[in-house]
Formats: structure tokens, sequence, C-alpha cells
């Protein structure tokens, strides 16, 4: 489960602290988890490129040298493709949590909202300044 926590280090005004990493809480952390999905997306793409084109290559009965050299451009061809999908797919999961982390806020804000109202109906309702405040 990803631990959220505040980033003490950087100040709360600072135009880096309105990143999506910041405006949900967390740290830099998964800004660094974001890179390792996006070049292992990309080496995943590119290593099935690979394969995909060595095998074609043995059905074909094509020579292995140029069953290699396509598989090296197949590889070169598809590693950037994987790259941008994997960024593409860590920002689409970054704006889901910044979502997620607003509506939590929110949700949080009502519920305080609510229980102070209540507060204040039971003071008013049973006369006692003396019932404790939220």
């Amino acid at each position: 489960m990803l631990q959220v926590r505040p980033d003490a280090s950087t100040p709360t005004d600072s135009p880096s602290n309105r990143s999506a990493q910041h405006v949900t809480g967390l740290t830099s952390e998964p800004r660094m988890y974001d890179e390792i999905a996006t070049k292992c997306i990309a080496s995943c793409m590119g290593l099935a490129g690979f394969v995909i084109a060595m095998v074609v290559g043995m059905f074909a009965h094509v020579p292995l040298e140029t069953a290699i050299l396509r598989g090296v451009l197949a590889m070169l061809v598809c590693w950037p493709v994987g790259y941008i999908v994997g960024h593409i797919s860590s920002s689409v999961v970054n704006q889901a949590l910044i979502k997620r982390a607003e509506a939590a806020k929110a949700t949080t804000r009502e519920a305080a909202k609510k229980a102070r109202e209540e507060a204040e109906r039971l003071r008013r309702e049973s006369g006692d300044s003396e019932v404790l405040e939220l």
C-alpha cells in the first residue's frame, strides 16, 4: 500500500508544490516510480518487438544475420513507442490520484462541517454551554 505523507522539505508556496505529487500530498518517491514504470513498459515493448521479429524470421526461414538485424531494428522502433505509452499511462494514473485525493479532501471537509453543525445544534437544544466544540 502506498504511504501518503506530506513533503516537509518543500515550502508550501513553491512552484514545485503545485505538481501532481504535491497536490495529492505524496512525496517525491512517486516521481521515481513513474520513471521506473515508464522505462519498464518501454523495455518490455522493445523486447517484444525483438522476439516477434526473431520468431517471424525463424518461421520464414530467413538467414540468422538478417533475422537478428530485423530484431534489433524492431527493438529500436518499439522502445520509443513503449516509452511514450508508459509516459502517457503514468500521467493518467497521476491524474486519477489527484482526483481521488481532491474528492477525499472534499469529503473530509463536508464531514467536519456536518459534525460542527451537529455539535452546534446539540448545544442550542441542550442550552448547555459546556458541550465540547469540534
